[in-house]
């Protein structure tokens, strides 16, 4: 196995360098607001920070559905998470989900569900269960058809 030479870092609240000249180990730091971290340990503590942000919120609200037919009456609150690659939203108070390779995706396929879903759910000839009854009236309170 090769070595690799770790060269040592300080991290300050300016940024980030290596040892100033004349400082030739920890003891000889300049103030205690430095910190030393070799190299590896400094790419570990960005990788796991990058991990950790992202541009992508934790929820979102809907306004609108793809089906012209419909119109949102109220923001439908949906979670936001990532599982394997895909980006899935959820409407907690349903249970009902879509996925995505991006959130701009699966609030599209989230859209066309809830429009498919409302016209299932609020067709009288299909008896429904409790369960489905309650989702068609959380449906009906969040969204209507178009006059």
């Amino acid at each position: 196995m090769a070595t690799v030479p770790v060269t040592p870092l300080v991290v300050s609240q300016a940024g980030v360098t290596s040892l100033p000249s004349g400082v030739s180990s920890a003891e000889d730091r300049p103030s205690s607001s430095w910190v030393t971290m070799e190299q590896t340990e400094l790419q570990q503590l960005i990788r796991n920070t990058e991990e950790h942000i992202s541009a992508r919120p934790d929820s979102v609200l809907l306004g609108t559905v793809m089906d012209r037919r419909l119109r949102v009456r109220k923001a439908i609150p949906l979670a936001v998470s990532v599982e394997e690659d895909q980006v899935i939203v959820s409407w907690d108070d349903t249970n009902e989900f879509a996925y995505g390779a991006s959130t701009g995706d699966a609030i599209e396929e989230f859209s066309k569900l809830v429009g498919e879903l409302y016209f299932d759910l609020n067709d009288q000839s299909i008896p429904l269960g409790k369960d489905l009854a309650r989702v068609r009236d959380i449906l009906n309170e969040y969204i209507e058809k178009v006059r």
